[in-house]
């Protein structure tokens, strides 16, 4: 759930960012810099010229490269994810989600 709920949450914020920027099919100085969450100010977003970003959202840092087409930015997110395993039991510690071998 809070997986699904930071997705959201950075889907907003980047949609926000769009509206911002006023995407067109120019290059992607426009949209480099750094912005501010509108509803947790904590959080942070950097678009840097070399194509990569980072994201500072619920305290976890998400880094990745984002492309730019027209009005639409997609953002490759490389975000590793921290479990702990227990016999057959594989958990995510920031989540609490279990897998379980089958």
């Amino acid at each position: 759930m809070k997986t699904s709920i930071r997705y959201l949450t950075a889907a907003a914020l980047f949609g926000a960012i769009l509206a911002i920027t006023g995407c067109d099919k120019s290059s992607n100085d426009k949209m480099v810099g750094m912005y501010g969450g509108l509803t947790n100010t904590n959080e942070t977003l950097e678009l840097k010229k070399d194509g990569t970003f980072r994201l500072n959202q619920f305290g976890r840092i998400t880094t990745g490269r984002y492309q730019r087409e027209g009005t639409n930015i997609t953002f490759i997110v490389e975000m590793p994810e921290h479990c702990a395993i227990d016999g057959d039991t594989i958990m995510d510690i920031h989540t609490g989600v279990k897998w379980s071998r089958k």
